[in-house]
Order: C-alpha cells, then sequence, then structure tokens
C-alpha cells in the first residue's frame, strides 16, 4: 500500500510539475502574440 501512495504522489507532484510548465508556456506565447500586434501598428506607421 506504501508503495501505491508513494507512486500516486510522485504522479501528483508531475502532474503539478506539467500544469506550471503548461501555463508558463500559455503565458509567453500571449505576451510574443501581444508583441507581435505592437510590432504591425508600428511598421503600419511607417
Amino acid at each position: 500500500m506504501d508503495e501505491i501512495q508513494g507512486r500516486l504522489k510522485g504522479s501528483r507532484e508531475r502532474v503539478e510539475e506539467l500544469e506550471k510548465h503548461a501555463q508558463n508556456s500559455t503565458s509567453d506565447a500571449l505576451k510574443r502574440e501581444m508583441t507581435v500586434k505592437e510590432s504591425d501598428k508600428e511598421i503600419d506607421q511607417l
């Protein structure tokens, strides 16, 4: 039983780590998208 609990804990920690990574990736993608939009506006002004 202890082995199963240990494996479950490890799995939960891994899921938490992956969720944080996914959230960071999404945030980075949104920042890049905003930068592209700002660059497009600057180009249009030229």
